[in-house]
């Protein structure tokens, strides 16, 4: 039997941890002794699954999904891409965030390698799947330099890896 906390009606709602309790029943003739202390896994959890010894109770929490617009791929979240400004502006505007209660300074743009990874690993993305809820798809920034007054920009529509003037207007991609 499964319980969750909190209770689930339907979908799990975004943005909200779930602490699920297993309690296992053996069939007869079977019991549960000799199942040492935290000996379960459970796929899927924010930390260890955990179970006294010699019983069959299993508590396992799952980390709450980013709200709408959020996405969770290659192990960072990544921010809603909806707005455009010039490199710098993108830089203050990711390490000068708050969101999802994070403290300023925590994001940042991501590099190159992370924005193309983004687009090849696109069809894995968390919750939503690709193009994200909200976002626009179209050429971001990344954090690594091109050059003197350049940083590479990735167009998330095509996956093309291009180069751009930091005075030049492209989108916005903050990580977390």
């Amino acid at each position: 039997a499964v319980t969750w906390s909190p209770a689930v009606s339907g979908t799990f709602a975004s943005g909200t941890t779930y602490t699920a309790t297993v309690t296992l029943t053996p069939a007869t003739g079977y019991t549960l002794t000799g199942v040492t202390a935290n000996f379960f896994t459970v796929a899927g959890t924010a930390s260890a699954a955990i179970n006294s010894a010699n019983t069959g109770v299993v508590t396992a929490v799952f980390s709450a999904t980013p709200p709408s617009g959020y996405i969770v791929s290659g192990g960072l979240t990544w921010a809603p891409i909806t707005t455009v400004a010039s490199w710098s502006a993108a830089a203050s505007t990711c390490s000068a965030s708050t969101a999802l209660g994070y403290a300023a300074g925590s994001w940042r743009q991501p590099t190159k390698v992370e924005l193309v990874a983004l687009f090849a690993n696109r069809n894995r993305v968390t919750p939503s799947g690709w193009p994200p809820t909200g976002w626009s798809l179209s050429t971001a920034w990344s954090s690594t330099a091109y050059g003197v007054g350049s940083h590479y920009r990735v167009n998330l529509y095509d996956g093309a890896v291009l180069n751009g003037g930091d005075s030049y207007n492209y989108s916005v991609s903050c990580v977390h």
